[in-house]
């Protein structure tokens, strides 16, 4: 008997952790504005302040891109595109930058934030934490 509550307690966490059927999840689409902080100690890492525009790719309708900047002395400058696949029954956005660098940028999000991580190399080092907040409408 305690079993089948286990079971019947794990099913009920499951389900309140997964949108509702019919919930309309948010969209990445638009600019979003926060921190990137630097995991590794002593790395060429540093922290940012940065700026992320996340738009429909013009050529492939199943793609979003992410153009970043990262703001210095209050002026952005650009870091790069961030090609990315968007998994809206979870709200999860998965990207790649550098190939060479074998990164993998995993972002969540829930409505006016995201959080998200960098994991760099074969090993999927943490390199970075991210959390950036929807501008408004106006601020783009």
């Amino acid at each position: 008997m305690r079993t089948s509550y286990s079971a019947i307690f794990v099913f009920i966490l499951c389900s309140a952790a997964r949108p509702q059927e019919g919930a309309r999840l948010p969209s990445p689409v638009g600019t979003w504005e926060g921190e990137s902080k630097c995991v590794i100690a002593n790395s060429p890492c540093r922290d940012e302040h940065v700026v992320y525009r996340i738009a429909a790719d013009k050529d492939n309708p199943g793609q979003l891109n992410i153009e970043a900047d990262k703001i210095v002395k209050g002026a952005p400058q650009f870091m790069g595109t961030l090609v990315c696949h968007y998994q809206a029954d979870e709200a999860v956005l998965n990207c790649t930058g550098n190939t060479a660098m074998q990164d993998a940028w995993t972002f969540h999000m829930a409505s006016t934030t995201i959080t998200g991580t960098l994991t760099i190399g074969a090993d999927k080092k943490l390199y970075r934490n991210i959390t950036v907040q929807k501008r408004s409408s106006n601020q783009n």
